[in-house]
């Protein structure tokens, strides 16, 4: 595994992870941007699980590789929506999280850029061990 992969792949999920409790947990800032957005603040929990959840899968690349590739580009999708949203407020200010947005999804670029240089987007069957394999439903000994 790259180094490289695991220092940004590192940085990126640790933002992903304040971020994520951040809207779990109802913050002022998730609740204001939301507001500014015009979104439901209902919408901060849901997407706090998202977030959680590209956080968790990137660490789970350091082992997986394809799994922390499916998470940058989970966590791309993400911030370009995010960014399309912003556009839609016309809600470029800092204060409405857009710089962030936009911050998040060049890291997700970076992220992909270096995991796919490294060369370990995907690995056969066979590379993981039996148990990995049953839980993905894989079948035969590799």
């Amino acid at each position: 595994m790259s180094g490289a992969y695991v220092v940004v792949g590192s940085v990126l999920a640790l933002a992903l992870g304040v971020a994520a409790v951040l809207n779990l947990i109802h913050h002022k800032t998730a609740i204001v941007t939301a507001d500014r957005l015009g979104l439901s603040r209902s919408l901060t929990r849901p997407f706090g699980v998202l977030l959680a959840a590209g956080a968790a899968g990137l660490v789970i690349g350091f082992v997986v590789p394809w799994v922390g590739l499916a998470a940058a580009v989970g966590v791309l999708l993400y911030f370009l929506v995010a960014i399309g949203v912003h556009v839609r407020a016309r809600a470029f200010a800092p204060a409405t999280g857009f710089p962030g947005a936009v911050a998040f999804a060049l890291l997700a670029v970076v992220v992909l850029l270096v995991r796919l240089q490294a060369g370990v987007a995907v690995q056969s069957a066979g590379d993981y061990g039996p148990a990995v394999r049953a839980f993905l439903g894989l079948a035969g000994p590799g």
